[in-house]
Protein backbone atom coordinates (compact mmCIF):
# COMPACT_ATOMS: atom_id res chain seq x y z
CA UNK A 1 0.00 0.00 0.00
CA UNK A 2 2.91 2.25 0.31
CA UNK A 3 3.68 3.22 -3.41
CA UNK A 4 -0.06 3.86 -3.87
CA UNK A 5 -0.59 5.84 -0.72
CA UNK A 6 2.15 8.30 -1.33
CA UNK A 7 1.29 8.32 -5.52
CA UNK A 8 -2.40 9.10 -3.79
CA UNK A 9 -1.06 12.03 -1.57
CA UNK A 10 1.25 13.36 -4.12
CA UNK A 11 -1.60 13.66 -6.99
CA UNK A 12 -4.36 15.04 -4.03
CA UNK A 13 -1.77 17.59 -3.45
CA UNK A 14 -0.64 18.58 -6.74
CA UNK A 15 -4.20 19.08 -7.59
CA UNK A 16 -4.61 21.48 -4.46
CA UNK A 17 -1.60 23.55 -6.53
CA UNK A 18 -2.81 23.26 -10.15
CA UNK A 19 -4.29 26.46 -11.73
CA UNK A 20 -5.83 24.79 -14.64
CA UNK A 21 -9.20 23.49 -13.69
CA UNK A 22 -8.87 20.53 -16.37
CA UNK A 23 -5.41 19.19 -14.52
CA UNK A 24 -6.84 19.39 -11.14
CA UNK A 25 -9.88 17.68 -12.27
CA UNK A 26 -7.73 15.22 -13.68
CA UNK A 27 -5.42 14.89 -10.40
CA UNK A 28 -8.21 14.33 -8.56
CA UNK A 29 -9.77 11.88 -10.03
CA UNK A 30 -7.07 9.67 -10.33
CA UNK A 31 -6.06 10.38 -6.87
CA UNK A 32 -9.93 9.18 -5.81
CA UNK A 33 -9.73 6.23 -8.13
CA UNK A 34 -6.71 5.18 -6.23
CA UNK A 35 -7.73 5.74 -2.58
CA UNK A 36 -10.87 3.47 -3.67
CA UNK A 37 -9.04 0.92 -6.08
CA UNK A 38 -6.23 0.41 -4.06
CA UNK A 39 -6.24 1.58 -0.48
CA UNK A 40 -10.06 0.61 0.15
CA UNK A 41 -10.52 4.23 1.50
CA UNK A 42 -14.07 5.15 0.13
CA UNK A 43 -14.20 8.29 2.41
CA UNK A 44 -11.52 9.51 1.06
CA UNK A 45 -12.25 8.97 -2.72
CA UNK A 46 -15.47 10.23 -2.45
CA UNK A 47 -14.17 13.60 -0.91
CA UNK A 48 -11.94 13.49 -3.37
CA UNK A 49 -14.20 13.15 -6.18
CA UNK A 50 -17.04 15.97 -4.44
CA UNK A 51 -14.08 18.01 -4.96
CA UNK A 52 -13.67 17.01 -8.50
CA UNK A 53 -17.21 17.12 -9.42
CA UNK A 54 -17.90 20.76 -8.46
CA UNK A 55 -15.19 21.66 -10.50
CA UNK A 56 -16.89 19.54 -13.78
CA UNK A 57 -20.51 20.62 -12.56
CA UNK A 58 -21.59 19.38 -16.08
CA UNK A 59 -19.53 15.92 -16.18
CA UNK A 60 -21.33 12.26 -15.47
CA UNK A 61 -18.19 10.70 -14.38
CA UNK A 62 -16.94 11.80 -11.05
CA UNK A 63 -21.60 11.47 -9.81
CA UNK A 64 -21.26 8.10 -11.48
CA UNK A 65 -18.35 6.61 -9.25
CA UNK A 66 -19.84 8.63 -6.49
CA UNK A 67 -22.90 6.91 -6.49
CA UNK A 68 -21.20 3.65 -6.77
CA UNK A 69 -19.19 4.41 -3.38
CA UNK A 70 -21.69 5.46 -1.31
CA UNK A 71 -24.53 2.60 -2.07
CA UNK A 72 -21.05 0.60 -1.17
CA UNK A 73 -20.73 2.71 2.12
CA UNK A 74 -24.44 3.04 3.05
CA UNK A 75 -24.42 7.21 2.82
CA UNK A 76 -27.94 6.56 1.15
CA UNK A 77 -28.60 10.28 1.85
CA UNK A 78 -25.68 11.15 -0.09
CA UNK A 79 -26.41 8.85 -2.88
CA UNK A 80 -29.86 10.15 -3.40
CA UNK A 81 -28.26 13.54 -3.41
CA UNK A 82 -25.82 12.30 -6.24
CA UNK A 83 -28.13 10.57 -8.00
CA UNK A 84 -30.49 13.70 -8.04
CA UNK A 85 -27.62 15.53 -9.39
CA UNK A 86 -26.92 13.11 -12.25
CA UNK A 87 -30.26 13.09 -13.32
CA UNK A 88 -29.97 16.89 -14.25
CA UNK A 89 -27.04 16.41 -16.55
CA UNK A 90 -28.30 12.57 -18.18
CA UNK A 91 -30.19 13.50 -21.21
CA UNK A 92 -30.44 10.43 -23.02
CA UNK A 93 -33.81 8.17 -21.99
CA UNK A 94 -33.02 4.97 -20.74
CA UNK A 95 -30.11 6.14 -18.73
CA UNK A 96 -32.60 8.81 -16.92
CA UNK A 97 -34.86 6.03 -16.57
CA UNK A 98 -32.07 3.93 -15.10
CA UNK A 99 -31.52 6.79 -13.15
CA UNK A 100 -34.81 7.53 -11.40
CA UNK A 101 -35.17 3.80 -11.00
CA UNK A 102 -32.15 3.57 -8.97
CA UNK A 103 -33.20 6.95 -7.17
CA UNK A 104 -36.40 5.36 -6.29
CA UNK A 105 -34.93 2.51 -4.60
CA UNK A 106 -33.00 4.90 -2.48
CA UNK A 107 -35.58 6.65 -1.44
CA UNK A 108 -37.83 3.38 -0.79
CA UNK A 109 -35.53 0.94 0.70
CA UNK A 110 -33.15 2.97 2.31
CA UNK A 111 -34.79 6.53 2.93
CA UNK A 112 -38.16 5.43 3.81
CA UNK A 113 -39.97 7.84 1.75
CA UNK A 114 -42.09 6.22 -0.74
CA UNK A 115 -43.71 9.44 -1.81
CA UNK A 116 -40.17 10.54 -3.35
CA UNK A 117 -40.07 7.09 -4.42
CA UNK A 118 -42.83 7.22 -6.19
CA UNK A 119 -42.09 10.82 -8.13
CA UNK A 120 -38.74 8.26 -9.19
CA UNK A 121 -40.48 5.47 -10.54
CA UNK A 122 -43.03 7.87 -12.70
CA UNK A 123 -40.38 9.58 -13.93
CA UNK A 124 -38.58 6.81 -15.00
CA UNK A 125 -41.64 5.79 -17.30
CA UNK A 126 -42.17 9.24 -18.40
CA UNK A 127 -38.30 8.77 -20.26
CA UNK A 128 -39.26 5.16 -21.08
CA UNK A 129 -42.48 3.87 -20.65
CA UNK A 130 -42.17 -0.14 -20.36
CA UNK A 131 -39.12 0.30 -18.35
CA UNK A 132 -40.25 -2.63 -16.58
CA UNK A 133 -38.08 -2.23 -13.46
CA UNK A 134 -40.06 0.61 -12.53
CA UNK A 135 -43.18 -0.62 -13.33
CA UNK A 136 -43.07 -3.42 -10.73
CA UNK A 137 -41.59 -1.59 -8.01
CA UNK A 138 -44.21 1.60 -8.17
CA UNK A 139 -46.63 -1.05 -8.23
CA UNK A 140 -45.71 -2.43 -5.25
CA UNK A 141 -45.21 0.07 -3.75
CA UNK A 142 -48.88 1.58 -4.64
CA UNK A 143 -50.20 -2.06 -3.30
CA UNK A 144 -48.43 -1.68 -0.03
CA UNK A 145 -49.80 1.74 0.46
CA UNK A 146 -53.68 0.67 -0.59
CA UNK A 147 -53.04 3.57 -3.45
CA UNK A 148 -55.76 1.60 -5.09
CA UNK A 149 -56.99 3.91 -8.14
CA UNK A 150 -53.42 4.54 -9.39
CA UNK A 151 -52.31 0.98 -9.23
CA UNK A 152 -55.96 0.41 -11.57
CA UNK A 153 -54.12 2.83 -14.05
CA UNK A 154 -50.71 1.53 -13.70
CA UNK A 155 -52.21 -1.91 -14.45
CA UNK A 156 -53.90 -0.15 -17.31
CA UNK A 157 -50.86 1.49 -18.50
CA UNK A 158 -48.74 -1.95 -18.15
CA UNK A 159 -51.64 -3.30 -20.48
CA UNK A 160 -51.74 -0.65 -23.34
CA UNK A 161 -47.84 -0.49 -23.38
CA UNK A 162 -46.98 -4.60 -23.25
CA UNK A 163 -45.81 -5.76 -26.46
CA UNK A 164 -46.64 -9.18 -25.64
CA UNK A 165 -50.51 -10.25 -25.67
CA UNK A 166 -50.35 -12.46 -22.64
CA UNK A 167 -48.89 -9.44 -20.77
CA UNK A 168 -51.41 -7.13 -21.87
CA UNK A 169 -54.51 -9.75 -21.21
CA UNK A 170 -52.66 -9.79 -17.48
CA UNK A 171 -52.78 -6.07 -17.49
CA UNK A 172 -56.32 -5.98 -17.98
CA UNK A 173 -57.27 -8.80 -15.46
CA UNK A 174 -55.45 -7.11 -12.71
CA UNK A 175 -57.18 -3.47 -13.78
CA UNK A 176 -60.31 -5.34 -13.85
CA UNK A 177 -59.87 -7.28 -10.60
CA UNK A 178 -58.51 -4.41 -8.58
CA UNK A 179 -61.76 -2.32 -9.77
CA UNK A 180 -63.94 -5.28 -8.43
CA UNK A 181 -61.99 -5.99 -5.13
CA UNK A 182 -60.49 -2.86 -4.04
CA UNK A 183 -62.63 0.12 -5.78
CA UNK A 184 -66.29 -0.21 -4.84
Amino acid sequence: HGRWQELAELLAREAGRESEPEERFADLFRAARIYEDHLQDDARAASLLETAAALRSGDTLPLYVLVEIYQRIGRYEDLAAALSRLLRLVRDPAERASVCYRLGRAQEDWLGNPVEAARAYTEALRDVPGHEAALRALGNLYERESRWEELVELALLRAERGQEVALRADGYARAADLCETRLK
